[in-house]
Order: structure tokens, then C-alpha cells, then sequence
């Protein structure tokens, strides 16, 4: 009876347009009072306890350097040094966008930030020269879903607090396929590039131009090798590289960009707490969530259930993906990931897959959903930054959306994408 109640009200919750974090935390209360099998002191503690973790710490810290880097210039800075290395390429600032967007995903770790702050900077860039608007934000928001593959990632910590995987090893997963993405995205762009007549073409920029460019971009870059650097030569944790990033950003503007004042830090860090709390609600619900779901065995019923089916590991595997997938298209990903993970994870380690790749192909899935419809928020934000339906921008995306299923079919079915560098820095 716990299940029916627990998943019945979810959908009818989420179907009435309840915030996710709601929806969580009500069908887990209905749920525990339908049961009369547990004090509702157990569904406080399974709340609290899912925050109360150390690597959790990095999540508002990656949020608040994001938030610095956009509206302190670096994120400007970094956009032309992109375009002074492929701006003149066919696609011109198509490609721009898309490498810009592997820059910033080494320092982000968020879509969102992604798409709000460099994605603005893009898509007045592109308007200014004369670009498709819903090519723009349609590039932009598909380049906004390498953020959170290529490390540091806020999903891969999630997805590593829930899991027991060492979130170093998912966020060197990360590396190839993120990479991967962002090439397979400049082929779907060069096409349309050479597909369509008068699409704008940028000007080469000569040696001195991208001197010029690096040099200024280059305080902003070093940022990569702070946190990146740091964490994959064991110098410090995830969490420890979140913070000492967030202080070198915060010098980097008072000594050097002067573009903040301090009445501004006021307004990010109270921006960065609402993000964070929303976050974290999100994870306390989905943890209560996930919990009855496991304590009524539903991972073994599954487990059962698929080895009687007698298919392939594969086809399961693939059968998983579908499900995130079609899942990411109307719940937020965080919260796919903390009450999924403890339900498929011991499904696809019963078939023999490894936990880092299997967590990878997870935050692959569910970022997709981000820019799918009806709930993407980076759709959501592309939309209201270029003033686009959308519907119309998700007509826009259609190409976007084969490099997107091509780079995660690719990963699937060839895992060393996913696990050559962890098998390499970690033996």
C-alpha cells in the first residue's frame, strides 16, 4: 500500500504543476501516514540525513564562483578568447558558443549558470552580428548540457553522495564524453553553417588579436587548473577545491576586474543560498522518497524481475536510459538522481556495469532533459533571454537533440569513452 500511495500522489502532484521539492516531500508524508508502519520522526531523520554529507559543501561553492565569474567579466573574457581561436570557422560564433561552453564547464559545474550568465553573453553576441535567434538559443541551450559532464559537476556530487562513488573518479569520467559532446555539436553547427545561405561569417583573428585575447582571458583560465589541477593530483578534495576556487575568483575581481562592488557579493551570496536551499530541499525530500522505496524492497523486485526476463545486460542498460530519459523530460535531474540512484544502481552493478560509468551515462541522461520539453530549464532561460517561444526554440533544437542522443548512444555502447581516464589516473 506504501508504493501505490507514495508513487500516485508523486504524479498527481507533479501533473498539477507543485514544485518538485513539494511533490517529494508530500508523497513521502502521505505515503508514511498511509503505512501507520513508521513514526513520522523517521521521515524528519531520512530528511536531515540526506544533507548531511561533507562533499554536499561543494554545491553552494561552485554555485557562488559561477555567479562571480559571469558578472565579474570573466565569463566575457573567456567568450573571446573562444572566439578568437574558431570565431572565423564555418558556423562562426555557433562554434564560439560551444567552446566557450567547454571552458566555463570546467569551472561551473552547472547548466543553469551556463545558460544565464555565458549564454547571455552569447546570445547578445550572435544577436549583434546579425544571427538567427533561434539558432542562437538553441545553440546556446544545447551547449549549456556540457557543463555539468565535463567536472567539476554539482549532479556528479550528487550522484556520488548517493552512490558511495568517489565523485574524483566520476568527474574524470566525465572528461571524454564532455569533450565528445562539445565536437559533436560544432559538426551539427558547421552543417548548418554550410546548409544555409547568408549565414553570417566572422572575421579571422590574427596572432596578435588572440595574444591579446588569452592574455586578458588567462586570470579567468587559471581558475581551471585551481580546481582540476588540484583534485586529480590528490592535493585536495572536491569540496576543498569548491572554496579555494571561490576565494581566487573573489581576488581575482578585487585585484584585477574591478567590476563588482561590495554591496553586489551581498546580492550572490543571497542568490547562491536560494539556489542552494532549493537544491538541498530537493535532495532531503528525494532521500525520504528514495528510503521508502527501498526499505519496501522495490530495488530486489526489480532485480528479479529483470533476471527473469533473461535479456542481455545491454538491453536492460538501454531500457534504463530510455526510462531517465522520457523522466528528464518532467522532473528536475537533481532529483531524479538522489531517488533513482538507490534503485537502478544495484540493478546495473547486479549486470556487471561499473558505478563511475553508469553515473556518468546518469548525469548524461538527465542533463539532456534540461533542454528538452515540456519542463528544460535551460530552455526555459534561452527562451526569456532571446524573447522566443519555446516551442519555437525547441523546433530550433531538433538538430542539436541528434548530437546530443548520438554522443550518449556513443558512451553506451562504448564505455572506455566514459572509463579511460579513470582507469588511468586511478589503478
Amino acid at each position: 500500500m506504501i508504493v501505490p500511495a507514495l508513487i500516485l500522489t508523486f504524479i498527481i502532484t507533479i501533473f498539477t504543476k507543485v514544485p518538485v521539492a513539494i511533490a517529494l516531500g508530500f508523497s513521502s508524508l502521505v505515503a508514511f501516514l498511509v503505512s501507520g508502519q513508521y513514526p513520522l520522526m523517521v521521515l524528519i531523520n531520512r530528511l536531515f540525513s540526506g544533507m548531511d554529507s561533507f562533499v554536499l559543501i561543494s554545491i553552494p561553492m561552485f554555485i557562488l564562483m559561477a555567479r562571480i565569474m559571469n558578472e565579474s567579466g570573466s565569463s566575457r573574457r573567456m567568450f573571446n578568447f573562444a572566439n578568437s581561436l574558431v570565431g572565423h570557422w564555418p558556423g562562426g560564433l555557433g562554434h564560439t558558443n560551444v567552446l566557450a561552453s567547454v571552458i566555463f564547464a570546467g569551472m561551473s559545474g552547472s547548466s543553469a549558470a551556463d545558460a544565464a550568465g555565458l549564454g547571455r553573453i552569447e546570445i547578445e553576441s550572435m544577436n549583434e552580428h546579425g544571427y538567427d535567434p533561434a539558432f542562437s538559443g538553441a545553440i546556446t541551450a544545447a551547449s549549456s548540457v556540457i557543463g555539468p559532464i565535463i567536472p567539476p559537476s554539482i549532479p556528479m556530487v550528487v550522484y556520488g553522495t548517493m552512490s558511495g562513488t568517489s565523485v574524483v573518479k566520476l568527474f574524470a569520467g566525465g572528461f571524454l564524453p564532455g569533450l565528445l559532446l562539445g565536437l559533436t555539436l560544432m559538426i551539427i553547427v558547421y552543417i548548418i553553417a554550410k546548409r544555409t545561405p547568408g549565414f553570417p561569417i566572422e572575421k579571422k583573428a590574427n596572432l596578435k588579436e588572440r595574444w591579446i585575447a588569452f592574455k586578458d582571458g588567462l586570470p579567468a583560465l587559471v581558475t581551471i587548473v585551481i580546481i582540476l589541477g588540484g583534485i586529480f593530483t590528490g592535493l585536495y578534495t572536491p569540496t576543498e577545491a569548491s572554496v579555494i576556487a571561490v576565494l581566487y575568483v573573489f581576488f581575482l575581481d578585487i585585484c584585477f576586474y574591478h567590476e563588482l562592488k561590495l554591496s553586489d557579493y551581498g546580492r550572490l551570496l543571497y542568490e547562491t543560498a536560494l539556489d542552494t536551499g532549493m537544491i538541498l530541499i530537493i535532495i532531503a525530500c528525494a532521500n525520504a522518497f528514495g528510503w521508502l522505496l527501498a526499505v519496501e524492497r522495490i530495488p530486489n523486485i526489480m532485480i528479479d524481475f529483470i533476471t527473469q526476463l533473461n535479456v542481455s545486460p545491454l538491453v536492460v542498460l538501454l531500457l534504463i536510459n530510455a526510462v531517465l530519459l522520457f523522466l528528464g523530460c518532467f522532473i528536475e535531474g537533481i532529483a531524479i538522481l538522489v531517488i533513482l540512484t538507490p534503485v537502478l544502481l544495484p540493478i546495473v552493478m547486479q549486470l556487471g556495469y561499473n558505478p563511475v560509468y553508469f553515473g556518468v551515462l546518469a548525469v548524461l541522461n538527465v542533463m539532456i532533459g534540461v533542454v528538452t520539453p515540456p519542463m528544460g530549464m535551460s530552455l526555459f532561460i534561452t527562451s526569456r533571454i532571446t524573447n522566443i517561444s519555446v516551442m519555437k526554440l525547441s523546433k530550433a533544437m531538433l538538430p542539436f537533440y541528434v548530437a546530443l542522443l548520438g554522443t550518449l548512444l556513443l558512451c553506451i555502447f562504448f564505455p572506455d569513452i566514459i572509463l579511460f581516464i579513470p582507469n588511468l589516473l586511478f589503478k
